[in-house]
Parts: C-alpha cells; structure tokens; sequence
C-alpha cells in the first residue's frame, strides 16, 4: 500500500512563514509526543467500481488562526488536513478532492483541469499560512472579510505512511475528528468545481461566522440609521418653531 499511496502523494507546498510544519501522527498517538516529520498518513479505500481512494493526512501541533495584521485569531490545538485522491484500476487518477474547512466547503478537481493540478500522478497542493487548508491554488477568497493565502510557497518533500491499526483506533484529537470518521463521506456528494473558481467560489458565501457578524453590521447600521433620521426631524421641528416664532404673524393658513 506504501508503494501506491507515495505513487500519488500530494506535493505540498508551504507558505514561506509558516511557523507550524507537519508532525509525526504515528508517533503522537504512540507517545503523546510531537516529532517533526516530512510524513503524510495514507489511508486506501476501494470504491464500488474498483477504483481506490487514497486519503492522505497532515498532522499539526496546532492550528495557528486567521491572521490579520500580525495577530491570530480562532487558534486551537491540533490540526488535521486532509486531500483525497481517486485511481482507476489502471492507475490513472480520475479525481482529487479538497477539504478545507467546514464541509460545505469541500470540492472535487476532475476533468481537463486535472492537467493543471497533477505533476505526474501527483497533486500540487497548497497548504494555508495558519490554517492550513489544502487548495489547489495558492490563494483563495472566503467569507467576504477572510482568506487563504500560501505566499512564496515553498516545496516539501513528504511521503506517505501506511496508518497504523493504533491511529486507525485513535478516538481523535482534542476536537479533531478521528482518521475513521474522516474516511466515510460519500465522495459523490461532493460538488465538482472548475478550477478557475477555486480561488472564488466562497467569496460571498456565508457561514455561522459570517452570519453573526452580517446580522451585527446590519443591526448597528439600523441602529445608526434611526439615530440620524431622529436627529434630523429633531432639527427640523426646531427650526420650524424657531421660524414660526420670528415670523409668525405672517404665515397665513
């Protein structure tokens, strides 16, 4: 399984400041220690047709936030990034699927834009600065007021390791799911998406997040809206009495 998992192991590239790399899954859950390791865990799944997916996973120390102007935000321990490749029996992949972030935001690479994607079997992957959500494309437009971007990215050379029965076993990882629970979705349920919209598809989409802050930056302006109309008719009326008390002896009615 080694041999077919590192036949198309993904080619990750990452942001040129990224502080947190890639650890040792195997020797976490054996040890509850993090090791540096230039290692992708593979997982191999046989679909209903004959072709194999092969699951490969990143294993962080943690996730290092949205940054924004030099600060984080939503940071958490551990990370775990996932990209999926499907192979045909004869070796010829015929899909890679993405996965970053919440689920609604999972896509698959199929078609003529696998050309622009696969370097010799191999998809070219982008890994996030922070967050490290794993894109075909080094920099991707989300939620309106947020993004992903991999600058000056820098190639690694990681390999796959077959995952062991003790991380299959594992429960998971803080918050993060287990490997087990990762490997399930039905892939047909995931939207094909060209690759010339990666980069934009999420742009104006919303989630919880950007829900909230949408219903407070409307509530605010409301708010501020009101204020200003009542200010104004205040000022109004005050100068229609002010008016008719200098004049009015000469307003008829």
């Amino acid at each position: 399984m080694d041999a077919l998992l590192n036949a198309h192991c993904p080619i990750y590239n990452f942001d040129y400041r990224e502080p947190d790399l890639p650890m040792s899954l195997e020797a976490y859950v054996a040890t509850k220690q993090f090791v540096r390791s230039d290692t992708a865990t593979g997982i191999v799944k046989q679909a209903e047709n004959g072709d194999s997916v092969l699951h490969y996973f990143l294993f962080f120390e943690r996730d290092g936030g949205t940054v924004v102007e030099g600060k984080a935000f939503d940071t958490h321990p551990f990370d775990i990034e996932q990209v999926s490749v499907r192979v045909t029996k004869h070796g010829v992949v015929n899909a890679v699927y993405f996965y970053p972030h919440s689920a609604v935001e999972s896509f698959a690479i199929t078609g003529t834009d696998l050309d622009k994607v696969l370097q010799e079997g191999h998809p070219v992957v982008y890994i996030a600065y922070g967050k490290h959500a794993s894109y075909p494309v080094p920099n991707v437009s989300r939620y309106l007021m947020a993004g992903d971007e991999c600058l000056k990215p820098v190639r690694y050379d990681i390999k796959a390791v077959q995952a062991s029965n003790a991380v299959m076993k594992s429960p998971g990882f803080g918050a993060i799911l287990p490997l087990s629970r990762r490997i399930v979705r039905d892939l047909e349920t995931i939207p094909v998406v060209p690759l010339a919209l990666v980069s934009t598809r999420m742009r104006f989409a919303v989630n919880d997040k950007s829900r909230t802050l949408m219903y407070v930056a409307i509530g605010v302006s409301g708010g501020v809206l009101l204020t200003v109309i009542a200010v104004l008719y205040v000022k109004r009326k005050r100068l229609y009495d002010a008016y008719k008390t200098l004049f009015g002896k000469h307003i008829t009615t």
